[in-house]
Order: C-alpha cells, then sequence, then structure tokens
C-alpha cells in the first residue's frame, strides 16, 4: 500500500529558505562598497528567531536591534539575498513586538525599550514601530516595504 500522500503548501505561503553558504559565499563577494556581512546578518537572524520562539525576549530583542542596526542604509539598491533577509529581520521583529504586547503574564526584562513599550499604550506602540520600520527599514520609501512586512504588522 502507498503511503498518503502529504498536502502540498501553496509556494506563496511558503517562507522563503534560509540562506545557504555558497549563497552567502557568493553574496559576500558581490557585496557593495559598504560590506554588508551577510553571514553575520544571518547568523543574527538565526539566533534573534532561536531566542524569540523560547520567549527569551531580552534576548531576541538585543540580537534583533543588532541585526537591524547592520542593515544597509538603501535597501533598494541592496541584492536579493539581503532584500530577502532584511524582510525576515523586520518581520521578526515586528512579531516579537506583537508577542511582547499580547503575553498575558508579565514580562520580566532589563532591557530599557521593552519597558518603554510597556509602558505605552498599543497604539502608540504601533505608530512607533511603522515609523520605525519605514524611517530606519526603508529609507521613508514607503513603496519599497515588502508585503510580508506590512501584512506581519
Amino acid at each position: 500500500m502507498a503511503p498518503p500522500e502529504t498536502p502540498s503548501i501553496d509556494s506563496h505561503l511558503s517562507l522563503p529558505s534560509i540562506l545557504t553558504s555558497s549563497q552567502i559565499k557568493h553574496d559576500n563577494t558581490v557585496s557593495s562598497p559598504s560590506s554588508i556581512d551577510l553571514q553575520t546578518l544571518t547568523l543574527l537572524y538565526q539566533r534573534a528567531k532561536h531566542a524569540f520562539l523560547l520567549r527569551n525576549y531580552d534576548s531576541a530583542h538585543s540580537l534583533c536591534s543588532s541585526a537591524i542596526s547592520k542593515l544597509p542604509d538603501s535597501p533598494s539598491a541592496s541584492s536579493p539575498l539581503i532584500k530577502n533577509l532584511q524582510t525576515k529581520i523586520w518581520t521578526l521583529y515586528i512579531n516579537l513586538v506583537a508577542a511582547i504586547l499580547a503575553e498575558k503574564s508579565p514580562i520580566v526584562t532589563k532591557d530599557l525599550e521593552i519597558k518603554r513599550l510597556l509602558e505605552r499604550s498599543p497604539e502608540k506602540v504601533v505608530n512607533d514601530v511603522w515609523l520605525k520600520v519605514v524611517n530606519e527599514g526603508y529609507s521613508e520609501e514607503i513603496g519599497e516595504i515588502p508585503g510580508e512586512v506590512v501584512v506581519a504588522w
């Protein structure tokens, strides 16, 4: 008897794949003069995602903020690999903030930015995060913000 077929996932619903080492090496050799270290960004993203999934919000926030600070200033001039990773990092950041706001149990944190998030109204946080994404993430080019980032929020 043949094994049951596994349901297929529509390609538009699946998450983009994680970068392979050959893609990272290739992109590092073609990087811009500002030399974005794709391997470091990927590692920061992976570690932030892992901390987020374990609900270690301080670590996830710190790693995600570090990755954001290393993203290029002009996303439209970036390679497709950098753009893909940038989308993942900003989506993770948005989901992290949403999880912090939705957390039912009290959050004990030493991270000052997380403390500020918890002190403000959700409406203010939503507005501030959107402005951060637009200004820091996409150089005020709203049309450059991928749909995945917009939908995450």
